[in-house]
């Protein structure tokens, strides 16, 4: 049998991949990711998200995870500006534009005096 390797989870306690499941019908504008509502987070789109911020992250010296699936809500097409996030390359992804369609990114954040934003895409057009 192999062994199980448990890797603390940085939100909202338990075991990396395990925790409070969140979800939100309705976001648009200026978005806040509250990282007290839990390690998974599925946010539908009615309208383009024109910031990204992060609130109740880590501790100095400390890091936190969340997962977040965009779901495009109402007529589709829905964009989310991706504010202070660093992604692979520099590029942020483009979401998928179909009405349901799924896009799911990873964030992590880390605080060394000041937040550090790393976004991570795990799934675009997912259905």
């Amino acid at each position: 049998m192999p062994n199980v390797v448990r890797i603390p989870a940085a939100a909202a306690g338990g075991q990396m991949g395990e925790g409070t499941f969140y979800q939100e019908g309705s976001v648009s504008g200026a978005l806040t990711i509250d990282f007290t509502n839990g390690y998974y987070q599925e946010l539908t789109l009615t309208g383009n998200v024109t910031s990204l911020a992060f609130t109740n992250g880590p501790a100095s010296g400390e890091g936190k995870s969340v997962v977040v699936d965009f779901v495009q809500g109402g007529s589709g097409s829905y964009t989310v500006t991706f504010t202070s996030t660093k992604f692979d390359s520099g590029i942020a992804p483009t979401l998928s534009t179909g009405v349901g369609d799924i896009d799911r990114i990873a964030f992590d954040i880390t605080n060394d005096g000041s937040d550090q934003i790393y976004g991570h895409v795990l799934g675009l057009d997912m259905q």
